[in-house]
């Protein structure tokens, strides 16, 4: 499954020149963003789920963390997305997320790339696109001390509102939910409860 997942994604990322020349050439009063798409930056927080571990840990794992549930602090996350519209109303997205998942004391980033899509409701008068999507991606923890390198499949719903002043930058406001319902490697099975991510930033 995750050899599968790596080999879309890679497949996706690829593909995303094609699928940028082909975007609308016309923007008919809709902001370039919106039309065209762009590339942005969002830093917030994300209150990462529990972690539920199954399975029998090998003598590379300092401790036994198989059938416990740990509970992560809250922390930063930021993302780097690019949205290539297919349509005015809808768009492809290819994302990197970054998060940092901490346990007292060890901390350790957790990186997952991803595609997935947005739809675009545009409202003229008040510049604003309310713009609600999903993705599925492939994550990776490294060594955090107490479990070797993980590997995740997840997915993620979100929502964002999209503020158009006048010029080539827009801001946007993100309100999401990340899971992973599988992963883990050899020795150990890993799943991450929806965990709620609050995130801001701009979009060229």
């Amino acid at each position: 499954m995750r050899q599968q997942l790596r080999r879309a994604l890679v497949l996706g990322l690829l593909l995303l020149p094609a699928s940028a020349s082909a975007a609308p050439t016309r923007a008919d009063g809709v902001p370039k963003v919106i039309a065209h798409g762009g590339v942005g930056l969002k830093l917030g927080l994300i209150n990462t789920g529990a972690l539920t571990l199954t399975g029998r840990p090998t003598p590379w794992d300092s401790v036994a963390v198989a059938g416990k549930e740990l509970d992560p602090k809250a922390a930063p996350s930021g993302q780097v997305f690019f949205d290539v519209p297919l349509t005015r109303a809808f768009l492809l997205l290819f994302s990197v997320d970054i998060y940092d998942l901490r346990f007292h004391p060890l901390s350790e980033r957790f990186i997952d790339v991803a595609a997935g899509f947005k739809l675009a409701f545009y409202k003229h008068h008040q510049r604003l696109a309310w713009r609600p999507g999903a993705a599925v991606g492939l994550g990776y923890l490294a060594d955090i001390g107490f479990m070797r390198p993980t590997t995740y499949l997840t997915l993620k719903a979100f929502s964002e509102l999209v503020l158009l002043p006048r010029g080539k930058w827009a801001v946007v406001l993100e309100l999401g939910f990340m899971a992973a319902p599988s992963g883990g490697n050899s020795a150990v099975d890993v799943k991450i409860a929806p965990s709620l991510f609050l995130r801001a930033g701009l979009l060229y």
